[in-house]
């Protein structure tokens, strides 16, 4: 029995694998008074890490199918992604990216990786190494 680090209410569990394939890191949402936070922990294969947070926020689109990911590049950097509600309608939303080169410790300021600027559904996100090492997504 392994002992995880998300909290009890948590959802939208999800694996990646450490660049050296030494470790596997978990990301998971959280509920908080003010929306919501993605976090993320590593297994050593013993135990989990301390839970640290990769982003919070208070217009996150929160749900069971399509969710948050971390995905570790060719070069050990860490790209993770959620979604972020951008009208009332209800499938209004952005993908929204940060990315952290010092494996989790410091993320960089949020980017949405499409500029279609319009009030739609964006999200299933799918990560891939391409042939010149650098991540895609689609």
């Amino acid at each position: 029995m392994i002992e995880s680090p998300a909290g009890p209410d948590s959802l939208a569990p999800a694996l990646a694998i450490d660049a050296d394939r030494s470790e596997v890191i978990m990301t998971w949402l959280e509920s908080v008074d003010d929306g919501h936070v993605l976090r993320f922990s590593r297994f050593d294969g013993t135990t989990f890490s301390k839970a640290r947070d990769i982003a919070r926020g208070s217009r996150w689109f929160a749900n069971w199918a399509d969710t948050p990911a971390l995905f570790v590049a060719a070069n050990g950097d860490f790209i993770a992604h959620w979604l972020e509600k951008s009208a009332d309608s209800t499938y209004a939303y952005d993908i929204r990216l940060s990315h952290s080169a010092d494996r989790g410790l410091n993320w960089s300021a949020p980017v949405t990786p499409h500029a279609d600027g319009t009030p739609t559904e964006h999200g299933f996100v799918a990560y891939f190494e391409r042939p010149s090492g650098q991540t895609g997504m689609v």
